[in-house]
């Protein structure tokens, strides 16, 4: 039996910004992040600038790291 599950995501967030915020909720620095996903530190900080942009956030980046620690423990609706 195959499940197809998928994750709603009202933020309209891409996958590569959702990873992301999931490896900052692990505690990950953006160095860290960078080398994880193959990309550079520039890259990941611009997800990061798109995601305070859809999160209408405007001020420091630990944030961010909070509001991806909150998403994680309460879990995303799953369909």
């Amino acid at each position: 039996m195959n499940i197809n599950l998928t994750i709603v995501n009202p933020w309209g967030l891409s996958n590569r910004e959702y990873q992301v915020i999931e490896l900052c909720a692990q505690g990950l620095k953006n160095e860290q992040i960078a080398d994880k996903l193959g990309v550079s530190v520039a890259t990941v900080s611009t997800h990061l600038s798109n995601v305070y942009q859809k999160f209408g956030i405007s001020c420091d980046p630990r944030d961010v790291r909070v509001l991806s620690i909150l998403m994680f423990i309460n879990k995303v609706s799953i369909l």
